[in-house]
């Protein structure tokens, strides 16, 4: 008899398909560093070192700023800008908001 071909076994688990294109490496180490200057601020934060919170907010914004014109200049991924510059405005805010309360502790009232 003809050769059937072999029944299908269980497939073998595929992984999901990544839904982009993993991002090119200055977007994951600009992200990552952004993010680090942000855990770093928070941690400063709830340690109530204001002046290094607002430091490091300060450079998280400038980050976050950084990648989101290098992801709308280069790669024309006006979602993921617009995602990484309302992160940008977030950490000005956060920044703004430890510059005040390190004014307020320096200034002692």
């Amino acid at each position: 008899g003809a050769a059937r071909p072999s029944s299908p076994g269980p497939a073998s688990p595929r992984p999901a398909a990544p839904p982009a294109p993993a991002p090119a490496p200055f977007e994951r180490t600009a992200l990552k560093k952004a993010e680090m200057l942000e855990r770093k601020a928070t941690a400063a934060q709830k340690g109530l070192k204001f002046q290094e919170a607002w430091r490091l907010f300060t450079q998280a914004a400038e980050a976050f700023q950084a990648l989101s014109r290098e992801l709308s200049v280069m790669h024309g991924d006006e979602a993921a800008a617009k995602a990484a510059e309302a992160r940008t405005l977030d950490m000005v805010a956060k920044a703004e908001h430890m510059q005040r309360l390190a004014k307020g502790v320096l200034g002692g009232g």
